[in-house]
């Protein structure tokens, strides 16, 4: 598979609620697609966990992102120093 195939894998992927990396990108805690959320609102009641989590995303700092870029392809790197 090449690097563009990958990518766009996971754009796909990351824009898709229904999908377990999608909706943590949404900030969700489980995959729910857009159109059943009302549906999912209203039929659950309090004991069932609500599909947008309460806590805020948490944004990474300078060194993890430095640790995470070291990880990374070079071709990458080059490109999240622009």
């Amino acid at each position: 598979m090449s690097y563009g195939d990958a990518i766009a894998l996971y754009s796909r992927m990351a824009g898709d609620p229904g999908t377990y990396t999608g909706a943590g990108m949404a900030g969700m805690n489980y995959p729910v697609p857009w159109g059943l959320l009302p549906a999912v609102y209203a039929l659950s009641g309090d004991d069932y966990p609500k599909p947008f989590s309460k806590t805020k995303a948490r944004k990474p700092d300078e060194a993890e992102i430095r640790e995470a870029s070291g990880l990374m392809s070079p071709m990458f790197r080059s490109l999240m120093n622009k």
